[in-house]
């Protein structure tokens, strides 16, 4: 059997929820669950939501008692009683108890939980000073498994290094959901960069995907790291005008944008649109490539879409 990327599984699984087909969700979180355990810790509590959906108490419950002989553990607002995805359950005794374990769990996890950053090898032919790319995960993701996607970039002679966010979901997924942590995060890193490698500071890029990639485009804009500009794939941005409302032109005027992000990215579409049109409003050069039939996932061509992205960027 022929394993499919987890990305693959992700956009199945979402897209099959968002239509409301939770029966379908569960036969691809099955599946999922055979070609990637190292996953499980995510495929559960999908299979609890999914369950939760379809107003299974008893199932949703088995589930949670899965995870939880499994090892795992989850943040107190991912079991919220007000949660509309594990519905009716929450109220249940036995949910109650096994949600104290799981939050117990969770704050013992946080509290040994560190930011790291993982660089890749240079190129043989690299020659310093080099261009940096920094590339945020998506949520629930990390940066090993997000490293193939970016790690083409290293041939056009680029030094990539990819952030790992210290807010941890579970066993290895983490997100970049508190803004006040994150930051400080990503400051460290470049400056951990700039002090072990010589890099060409006039050509430092950031780029992401999904949460990482409105991260991204937040620390570019509001030049909380001094960049060139963003790479960004199916960005999550929640409020465009909030963002840059924040954002100082003046500082900006150098800044290149490219957005990249499928015409099927139905929870992400909406904002990078808005985002890309408010930034040419405000004289900032953005591009945005929208793909045919994809949705919140990385396209097959993405190695030639980042290397056009750079260029542009850099106005080579």
């Amino acid at each position: 059997m022929t394993t499919r990327p987890f990305d693959q599984f992700r956009q199945e699984i979402l897209g099959n929820y968002n239509q409301g087909k939770y029966r379908e969700a569960l036969v691809s979180i099955s599946e999922a669950l055979v070609q990637h355990p190292e996953r499980a810790q995510l495929l559960l509590y999908w299979n609890m939501c999914m369950y939760g959906r379809l107003n299974d108490v008893k199932a949703t419950i088995q589930e949670f008692q899965k995870a939880i002989d499994a090892g795992y553990w989850y943040a107190a607002d991912q079991l919220a009683d007000d949660d509309a995805d594990l519905l009716p359950a929450t109220s249940h005794p036995e949910f109650i108890r096994l949600r104290e374990i799981a939050v117990a769990r969770y704050q013992e996890a946080v509290a040994n939980s560190k930011p790291e950053l993982l660089v890749l090898p240079l190129h043989p032919n690299a020659k310093a000073p080099y261009p940096l790319l920094l590339v945020l995960h998506g949520n629930n993701n990390n940066a090993e498994d997000t490293a193939p996607f970016w790690r083409s970039l290293t041939e056009q002679g680029w030094l990539v290094a990819l952030a790992q966010s210290s807010q941890t979901t579970g066993a290895n997924t983490y997100i970049w959901n508190d803004h006040a942590m994150a930051v400080p995060e990503i400051q460290a890193h470049l400056a951990q960069l700039k002090n072990d490698y010589a890099i060409d500071e006039n050509c430092v890029v950031v780029g992401g995907f999904s949460a990482g990639a409105g991260l991204a485009c937040r620390v570019v804009l509001k030049q909380d790291i001094k960049a060139k500009g963003f790479v960004a794939l199916g960005a999550y941005i929640a409020s465009p005008e909030e963002l840059l409302a924040e954002v100082n032109d003046e500082a900006i005027k150098h800044v290149h944008g490219v957005n990249i992000i499928g015409d099927q990215d139905e929870s992400c579409l909406p904002g990078t649109l808005k985002l890309t049109g408010m930034l040419k409003e405000h004289g900032i050069a953005c591009q945005i490539s929208i793909i045919e039939g994809i949705g919140h996932s990385y396209p097959v061509d993405f190695a030639e879409r980042l290397c056009k992205a750079t260029k542009f960027i850099l106005n080579r």
